[in-house]
């Protein structure tokens, strides 16, 4: 059988004017799709189609894939069911939280509601997913709150379009 290097030739399109960003190349015989993101030139990265099938409801955003691979899955926060958490709750997530480059994100309670606001988020309602993750409707985020002394969160992990942001409590 002889083998073609499908990868490596069509990787070199990049010196057209407009390159190819992004292949795909699908083995339907063994259940797998190879992602080609030729833009970033990483190895392809290899899907299983029956794996993936198991994990249930799930999306990954292609400029980030390898490294959504190693984060917990995103799934669709437009289909995302809201838990059942009890509002008394919030109270241990609200404050200021920074992030990398004085990224602050002020969490508020109001009407048994969990609202976020930033200097470039409008004050949002986020929705649980769980007692401690939260989803937005209207973004491509979620949030898990962590490391809980006293009933207070003192850390947060912000999901941005597949992106993962670490915030610390200053507040």
């Amino acid at each position: 059988m002889r083998r073609i290097d499908v990868f490596g030739a069509a990787g070199r399109s990049s010196e057209w004017e407009y390159p190819t960003q992004y292949s795909n190349i699908c083995d339907p015989v063994h259940g797998v799709v190879f992602v080609c993101l030729f833009h970033l030139q990483k190895a392809p990265v290899k899907l299983d189609l029956q794996t993936e099938l198991r994990k249930g409801h799930h999306f990954y955003d292609l400029h980030a894939l390898s490294e959504q691979l190693m984060q917990p899955l995103m799934t669709d926060e437009k289909t995302q069911p809201v838990a059942s958490v009890d509002p008394a709750v919030y109270q241990g997530y609200v404050g200021r939280y920074r992030f990398q480059d004085d990224y602050l994100l002020t969490v508020s309670a109001e009407d048994g509601r969990l609202l976020v606001e930033a200097h470039d988020v409008s004050r949002t309602e986020v929705l649980p997913a769980s007692s401690m993750k939260f989803f937005t409707r209207s973004l491509n985020a979620h949030m898990v709150f962590s490391n809980m002394i006293g009933g207070r969160a003192e850390d947060i992990m912000l999901y941005v379009a597949g992106r993962r942001n670490f915030g610390k409590r200053i507040e």
